[in-house]
């Protein structure tokens, strides 16, 4: 067919280079998602099997996908649905390969043929290989006349309803379907029949807008907020050729991590309100740093246009913190290093009231009240730090007010006295393991900690070891998002309260409930059942990866 002077796969040849399809396309292009950490872990002593792609073989884990094999050998099959870190559910198709394995005899031995060389049985239609784990001998086949054409059929049912909106659609230039439908779609539609529409946009919160017409169904949203988030507050409306995404009845979509929700769609039907219409990918120019909106500083890239920053999302997997996701403070309301979020001119209090200065009349002021200091004027001075400073500058700030300025009144905002109690009870300050392998806990005691909102990817983390792997939480103290921390804690003492009296008897009682000792009195005064208490520190005596936080 023809396309100008050029005929489609001329054109496309020179789009990509004259290279193999699997070097056509950059890592990752047709994929959408990086294949990194999968869904769920398979033991490492997993029966090896060995498995053939297009004349590739590999031995791989039993119970490894078509697609995850195919992409250890550097083969990328086009997918949409498909997420390595969600559950598979093949409902996009666009996948499709064909596949063959070994044929049996009625004794159960493979059948072979006169060279001795397995006699491959074909199933009769392409399979999704997001969805069928490989077996041994399997053959398979991605760049085959029939999975390829499957594939190109798929992808025009896809485009049947998809507007042509790229010229003016964010995702455009980053677009997983833009690039797929470039790469084996047709150059025209068959289709003159009216496209689908809807009203446009809609709101689903403060910060995400859906386009429905540009929705492909692949469900990734509604299966993040559900298996991750555990909060199902997206759903799929009506069937057929009226299906659309939508806010469940009586939810909200407020989670704090609803923004990953517009990374992980692989068209432009989810788009960042704060983002929208603001630029084009390749306007912008991307800053690797880290989040500062909380102690964890997650990894994230810093999006600029003309030097001021559209766009912050999660720079691709740090599976030591954030991996690929990060949560909607960090996301949406870095607003300080706008001009009219933030201060930028110095003020100087002049007889009470607070008034603009110049830089030198500030640092005038500055040497004055650091020279007063040497005059026995420290006793009226105090530092005050944030959690938000790296440990190095937190060593610096300290460092300064007490040996250069003389001054011993240091502090943090974030500073708890709780970690005083567990430092006197024999705890140790710290995580003491990386924030990734919270996952890995089996027991987890929250003392007075509100993680989902202080937090949040520690909370993320602790999630997923309560739901995948059964982890006890116990949460004491905590009075902030009470629905959400409730729904998954095994223990809720909310009666204790933030008082720091209560919350220390509760810390001396646990440990001494763990060593065995009687605690029926401190349990009565904080008004918690003995048993319960007793419960709570026999989990935390057989757990094998406890953490306090």
């Amino acid at each position: 067919m023809a396309f100008g002077y050029l005929t489609w796969d001329e054109l496309v040849r020179a789009f990509w280079g004259k290279v193999p399809l699997e070097k056509e396309i950059p890592a990752n292009i047709l994929a959408g998602t990086t294949v990194g950490l999968r869904r769920r872990e398979i033991s490492p002593d997993a029966k090896k099997v060995r498995v053939t792609i297009d004349g590739q073989t590999i031995e791989v884990p039993e119970g490894t996908l078509i697609i995850e094999a195919a992409k250890m050998l550097g083969i990328d099959i086009p997918h949409f649905c498909y997420h390595p870190r969600l559950e598979p559910v093949g409902v996009c198709r666009q996948c499709l390969v064909e596949v063959g394995t070994p044929k049996r005899n009625p004794d159960g031995t493979v059948a072979t043929d006169e060279q001795g060389n397995p006699v491959i049985q074909w199933m009769p239609k392409p399979q999704p290989s997001c969805v069928m784990p490989v077996s041994d001998g399997m053959v398979v086949r991605v760049k085959s006349e029939a999975a390829e054409a499957a594939r190109r059929a798929v992808m025009e049912f896809l485009l049947i309803n998809h507007p042509l909106d790229c010229p003016v659609c964010d995702r455009g230039g980053e677009c997983p379907l833009q690039n797929a439908a470039f790469v084996q779609g047709r150059p025209y539609s068959r289709f003159i029949e009216p496209k689908r529409q809807f009203v446009k946009p809609v709101p689903l919160s403060d910060y995400i807008a859906l386009d429905r017409e540009r929705c492909i169904m692949c469900k990734r949203c509604i299966r993040f907020c559900d298996e991750l988030v555990g909060e199902k507050q997206l759903e799929q409306v009506e069937r057929g050729w009226w299906s659309y995404i939508a806010v469940a009845e009586g939810e909200r979509l407020d989670n704090i991590f609803s923004g990953n929700v517009i990374d992980i769609c692989p068209v432009g039907a989810l788009t960042s309100l704060t983002y929208r219409f603001a630029a084009r990918p390749w306007e912008l120019k991307r800053t690797e740093t880290v989040c500062p909106k909380c102690p964890i500083h997650c990894s994230i890239f810093a999006d600029c246009r003309f030097n001021y920053p559209v766009r912050f999302v999660p720079a691709g997997e740090n599976l030591k913190v954030n991996d690929i996701w990060m949560c909607d403070i960090g996301r949406f309301e870095q607003h300080y290093p706008h001009p009219e979020h933030r201060i930028v001119t110095p003020l100087l209090r002049v007889n009470g009231t607070l008034q603009e200065v110049g830089w030198e009349r500030a640092m005038e002021a500055l040497t004055e009240l650091l020279g007063d200091s040497r005059n026995g004027a420290q006793d009226k001075m105090a530092f005050l730090g944030t959690a938000a400073m790296t440990n190095e500058e937190a060593y610096l700030f300290q460092r300064f007010a007490r040996s250069v300025v003389g001054c011993g009144s240091v502090d943090f905002f974030e500073r708890d006295p709780l970690v005083s109690t567990l430092v006197r009870q024999g705890g140790k300050v710290g995580l003491g393991v990386e924030v990734y392998a919270l996952q890995k806990a089996d027991c987890v005691l929250l003392l007075g900690c509100n993680i989902y909102r202080h937090l949040p990817i520690a909370w993320f983390w602790l999630l997923q070891a309560v739901k995948k792997r059964g982890a006890k939480l116990i949460v004491a103290g905590v009075t902030g998002d009470k629905p959400r921390m409730k729904r998954w804690a095994w223990k809720w003492l909310e009666e204790l309260g933030r008082e720091q009296g209560r919350l220390d008897k509760f810390a001396r009682a646990l440990t001494e409930a763990m060593a065995g000792g009687s605690v029926n009195a401190i349990a009565q005064e904080l008004g918690i059942g003995a048993e319960t208490l007793a419960e709570i520190a026999e989990a935390l005596r057989k757990a094998e990866r406890p953490v306090v936080i």
